[in-house]
């Protein structure tokens, strides 16, 4: 592990002459799945020296890079492969030849190079032993943290998560109260940016806690992750769309040499105890299983490889309500024969199936990584990476405008993803002084979060909500069928298009930065609660008889519940450019200017009641949000030897994140006619209304007049943005300094 303290303004907490001297990593490339190497050749002298020859050996795949050094002896060599080992050599005319081996390179960072060539022969090779310099590395200037491969594999993951390793981190705060989310310097877990070979895997509609497109696990095996960095401040152009931290993932790619790994863990019942404060509560019957294994290796040798990835684990977890006869934790207030009785009229008299009384439910996860490089020749590099995640997490849906303390398992609600995520990346040297870097990615997601017995109102078969308030009318009861309140017409996909263009030209003693950036995102979200209808009973002989005290439900406008779904597309666009000036050997500035801006041609309904009532349009859409981001860093390598390199660096910056897009689906949904409500007891509803046919239980058309007037009103909910909304931003100054011995 790497880390940099810094001490700074919000004020944040946020290193040989060898004759070829120290591994110095400085200035970082932002937000990126690559490294450099970079540094001076001097006399023995300390004069300049030209035209020297540099070759960068990637000892694992035998990729080799060559580049001259300028007039003031400097060199830069980009778009290096994370890890090692490197081997770097020097060799001029009249000079002997100096070689430094075992070099390792974190992601994003630059290490630093200084070689003193003497007189001699080119024969005549000095070697000199690197160091692994992601050891104490900074990805960029700035407050961060780098976990290499070495960190990944020995530091503890009981939950072979990322999470359990940047959280080694104590400005990075892992909340297990709230489904693990990840919160960076006090910051809100959705203002992260969390980026896999350099494409952003974000949760980009906002709704997962974790802030992952997966609910319930990092979106990635674990064993495929090569390097992964936390940064909290950085002050690179190329760093966007967040406001907390910058979570950088590189997975591991294949080399010249096979090699796999694999790893199986398990637990089961007898494994546990079965006593609480002496009363028997279990366990009962269950498995948990955790595996998975690696491969990767040559395809061609020099020039194609793979390395794909597999994890999975079929985890067992306990409910804790249910019967006090069954050995329930919580004893529910209905007996057992009564939840029996229950449970026999819904099946046999309505019909449903219930799945019966749950006493443990399953959670499952399958992940998928496979990864191709190919080496186009020493001058082009391509990657390719393919991820594929399946989860389902199976848990209580209790929750509802109506309290329930039980309900049978086909009511529960299944949690999770399913993604596909495919990206392409091109790294490309035309000259020693010009580079370029294209992707091109698509993340298709899928979010499941519905009842595991089915029955949303868009469903072929919607089951309405059956619901005994068995203690009392003021009372919890038991949701007998049908889904939870905020699960009865519930779908989310997504689909993420992203584009990234940049170059780098080096001139002199300036490396130019340009680029752009497209993240492209479709959305269609349907939310409508208590959409299949709620029947209340208020005892259990009313519920076999079918007489309800009161029946309640949401619809759309058109009584096709998909009507009501916000539907729309956004794009992202960022420009940047960047000078980073390497004033002497020892001094370094960073200077950019990144610019974000949001547009689409989608824009929610527009309310004339609301107009007429607020007098601003309920309209408002993406467009005319957009931020100015101004960085700016310096970074300087002590010239002194006390007992190690100290380097000092310092910056100022303003960032901006995350997505809005979660906010701006709820104006689309909610414009005031799209969804209205109804319930027995107002409108044409009669006492009549309230006798259910257990055969064919539907809501009343009562019920459904009154939503379809109200939405015909204009009278629903209306959700609204600020016309005046401007993207929130932070301006984060950071000075620090870090020593190496």
């Amino acid at each position: 592990m790497s880390t940099r303290l810094s001490l700074g303004a919000a004020f944040l907490l946020g290193t040989s002459t060898l004759a070829a001297t120290a591994l110095m990593p400085t200035l970082a490339q932002a937000q990126q799945t690559t490294s450099s190497v970079r540094g001076q050749v001097t006399t023995d002298l300390g004069m300049p020296l030209a035209n020297a020859t540099i070759t960068v050996v990637d000892t694992r795949t035998n990729q080799s890079r060559t580049a001259q050094s300028s007039n003031d002896g400097l060199f830069n060599i980009p778009n290096l492969s994370v890890g090692g080992p490197y081997s770097v050599s020097v060799d001029a005319v009249g000079r002997q030849t100096q070689r430094v081996d075992d070099i390792f390179l974190s992601v994003g960072g630059n290490t630093d190079l200084e070689f003193t060539l003497t007189e001699g022969l080119a024969e005549d090779v000095v070697v000199v032993t690197g160091t692994r310099s992601t050891v104490l590395a900074p990805v960029a200037i700035g407050p961060s943290s780098t976990f290499g491969l070495e960190a990944l594999s020995t530091l503890p993951s009981i939950n072979r998560d990322i999470r359990d390793t940047i959280s080694l981190d104590p400005r990075v705060i892992i909340d297990e109260t709230n489904d693990d989310n990840i919160s960076c310097l006090g910051g809100n877990n959705r203002a992260n940016a969390f980026t896999v070979d350099g494409v952003r895997q974000n949760d980009s509609f906002g709704l997962n806690a974790s802030g992952f497109p997966a609910r319930n696990s990092s979106p990635i095996p674990f064993d495929s992750i090569q390097e992964v960095s936390v940064e909290f401040a950085p002050f690179d152009v190329e760093y966007g769309q967040f406001t907390g931290c910058a979570i950088n993932v590189v997975t591991t790619a294949g080399t010249n040499d096979f090699h796999g790994s694999a790893f199986f863990v398990y637990s089961d019942d007898s494994l546990f105890g079965d006593t609480l404060k002496g009363r028997n509560v279990g366990p009962f019957d269950f498995t948990n299983e955790n595996w998975g294994a690696q491969i990767a290796g040559p395809i061609i040798k020099d020039h194609l490889f793979f390395a794909v990835t597999y994890e999975e684990f079929a985890d067992t977890n306990f409910i804790d309500d249910g019967p006090a006869e069954l050995g329930f934790a919580n004893g529910i207030n209905t007996s057992l024969a009564d939840v029996e009785r229950i449970q026999n009229i819904v099946e046999n008299v309505y019909g449903f199936p219930t799945g019966g009384i749950p006493n443990t439910v399953n959670e499952d996860n399958t992940r998928v990584l496979a990864r191709l490089d190919w080496l186009i020749n020493d001058d082009h590099r391509a990657e390719f990476t393919y991820s594929y995640l399946d989860e389902l997490f199976v848990e209580q849906d209790l929750g509802g405008f109506t309290d329930v303390d039980f309900q049978f398992l086909n009511s529960f609600e299944g949690s999770g993803t399913s993604a596909d995520s495919y990206s392409f990346r091109l790294f490309s040297n035309w000259t020693d002084n010009f580079s370029t870097e294209m992707r091109v990615s698509r993340n298709d997601i899928t979010d499941i979060q519905g009842p595991i017995g089915g029955g949303e109102a868009q469903d072929a078969n919607p089951i309405p909500r059956l619901i005994i308030q068995t203690a009392g009318p003021d009372d919890d009861g038991i949701l007998a069928a049908g889904p939870g309140t905020f699960r009865s017409a519930n779908a989310l996909e997504q689909r993420i298009d992203q584009v990234k263009l940049k170059a780098d030209y080096v001139t002199g003693n300036h490396t130019f930065t340009a680029g752009y950036e497209l993240d492209n995102l479709n959305i269609f979200n349907l939310f409508i609660t208590n959409a299949t209808g709620a029947f209340i009973f208020d005892s259990i002989d009313d519920f076999a008889a079918g007489r309800a005290s009161r029946i309640s439900g949401n619809g759309s406008f058109s009584g096709n519940p998909s009507d009501a779904a916000a539907v729309f597309e956004r794009n992202i666009h960022s420009f940047y450019l960047q000078d980073e000036w390497q004033v002497t050997p020892e001094l370094t500035i960073l200077a950019g200017l990144r610019y974000d801006m949001y547009d689409s041609d989608d824009t929610p309904r527009e309310s004339p009641a609301f107009v007429s009532r607020y007098g601003f349009s309920n309209s408002t859409g993406f467009n005319d949000l957009d931020a100015w981001l101004p960085r700016l860093g310096i970074t300087y390598d002590a010239p002194w030897d006390f007992y190690g390199q100290t380097t000092f660096t310092g910056g100022v910056g303003v960032f901006a994140g995350a997505d809005p897009s979660v906010f701006f689906s709820n104006a689309f949904t909610n414009f005031g006619s799209g969804i209205g409500g109804g319930r027995t007891g107002r409108g044409t509803c009669t006492d009549a209304d309230l006798i259910v046919d257990p055969s064919n239980p539907v809501v009343p058309q009562c019920v459904i007049d009154q939503q379809q007037a109200q939405a015909a009103l204009g009278a629903g909910r209306i959700d609204a943005i600020d016309p005046d909304l401007d993207l929130p931003t932070t301006t984060r100054f950071n000075i620090g300094f870090s020593h190496r011995t």
